[in-house]
């Protein structure tokens, strides 16, 4: 029989998206090292169903009924919380920082298995990920990029978060996995174009060097911005990264 533990995701910082993609590796590190699959209590629990270490995924406020002492008809060995420490003094990201909590080995990329195809994506498609609920990190001219984007590059197809929205969040792995990129600040999306199994050229958009260090990628692209982007040198880099490496 199969033994099992119970993790919650209690701690992911804004309760995320990309946050919780992120906790995929130590979740998949920790029933690796310790032949267990996990019972796991989330925010995104139809994320995490199709992940062959997950026995069962409940949504994060069925964990109150276990308070008051119902058992959800599941048996386990141990409890434990998936925190983040949130320390920003070391060179860590966060994947590494979700595997330094469950004491697993430490890898540097979200790791994720995509089981669905129900996703129809257009060729060369680019995803811009420009915005977020954070205006500090927010690219202010997003209109501008996007138009000066799909004016001097033709030959991709351009979309944006808004176009989005009405996709379940359990298919957005598999979306962004039949993209050939994206341009992003650190929003859900960059993560999930960062996954190991399905690792996408991308340019990564940062205010600040916290950004990069905290939740970038080895080999991404970084390109530090001040509120908006200078068109000119932004087309340049666009240039740089996806026509001489892509087409």
């Amino acid at each position: 029989m199969v033994k099992l533990d119970v993790i919650a995701l209690t701690d992911m910082m804004e309760q995320g998206l990309g946050d919780h993609f992120c906790a995929t590796t130590a979740l998949r590190n920790y029933a690796s090292e310790n032949n267990k699959k996990i019972i796991l209590f989330s925010a995104y629990p139809k994320l995490f169903i199709t992940q062959p270490y997950i026995e069962k995924s409940f949504a994060l406020e069925d964990l109150s009924k276990m308070d008051f002492g119902e058992s959800l008809g599941i048996k386990y060995d141990k409890f434990k919380y998936l925190l983040s420490n949130k320390d920003f003094r070391d060179n860590t990201n966060v994947v590494e920082q979700y595997c330094d909590s469950l004491n697993t080995k430490r890898n540097h990329f979200p790791y994720y298995e995509i089981t669905t195809n129900e996703c129809d994506v257009a060729k060369n498609t680019i995803l811009l990920s420009l915005q977020a609920g954070q205006k500090k990190k927010s690219v202010l001219n997003p209109n501008e990029v996007k138009d000066a984007l799909r004016k001097n590059f033709p030959q991709f197809t351009f979309i944006t978060c808004d176009q989005l929205k009405h996709l379940p969040y359990e298919l957005l792995p598999e979306l962004c996995s039949k993209c050939v990129g994206h341009i992003s600040i650190n929003t859900g999306y960059f993560h999930l174009f960062n996954n190991l199994l399905a690792k996408k050229r991308g340019i990564h958009l940062y205010p600040a060097d916290v950004y990069k260090i905290k939740f970038g990628y080895k080999g991404c692209f970084n390109y530090k911005f001040n509120k908006v982007i200078y068109i000119k040198s932004f087309l340049q880099t666009f240039d740089k990264v996806f026509i001489e490496k892509v087409l």
